[in-house]
This record gives structure tokens, sequence and C-alpha cells, in this order.
């Protein structure tokens, strides 16, 4: 039994990740994530992440912020009169965004990238 195949075979066109995955050339950047508060939606440490910083943030959108100094990767969720930062892994507690807070908004995440190497 063989398994050798020819990716090329299954190709329809060349496949171009700037267009695929980077809408808003100018406004768009790339991190590399440390830590596993994301775990739970697949976004693991030393993933890299699309971001876009010219998209209005909408509640449940996946967003890069620097709250109190500490930047983090977060899910901005709208509850009732305030917004909180949500990790994805239940070990860590929501944080809720209080009067005073210093919180800076640098983009809305659009996709994730893992190496297997």
């Amino acid at each position: 039994m063989s398994f050798e195949t020819s990716v090329l075979s299954f190709a329809e066109a060349p496949l171009d990740l700037n267009s695929y995955f980077i809408k808003h050339r100018a406004s768009t950047f790339f991190v590399r994530i440390s830590g596993d508060a994301m775990a739970g939606i697949g976004i693991m440490n030393n993933d890299v992440l699309v971001v876009d910083r010219s998209l209005i943030v909408k509640s449940q959108d996946l967003v890069v912020v620097e709250y109190n100094n500490e930047f983090l990767i977060r899910r901005m969720v709208k509850k009732e009169k305030h917004y909180c930062l949500n990790a994805e892994n239940s070990i860590y507690k929501p944080i809720i965004i209080e009067d005073g807070d210093e919180l800076k908004i640098f983009g809305v995440v659009t996709a994730s990238f893992r190496n297997y190497d």
C-alpha cells in the first residue's frame, strides 16, 4: 500500500495567505502569544494571531488589549452595564472592567496559526 500522492493534484489555484487572512493590510499585524488563557478555543502557547486594528470591537470578539499594564488576549463580553475580559480557560477568572482601569484595545483577532514543527 502506498500513501504517496502529489499535493499539486488537489490544488485548484495557488493560495495567497495574505489575501485570505488579511482584509485590511495597513491596519493588520501579527502577534505571537504565550500562555494558555485561550486554550479552550484552541489557541495555544506560541501560536501567531492575526490582529486587525481597523475593526470595531463587538461583544464576543477576541481582542488584544493592554489592561492595567498587562498585555492580554481575551474575549470582550458585554454584561449589563459593564464589559468583561474573559479567558477561554476556566483557571482564569473574568476581568470586570471598572471605572479607573486602564484599558487599551489594540485590535480584533481574526485568525490564528500554529507551526507543528
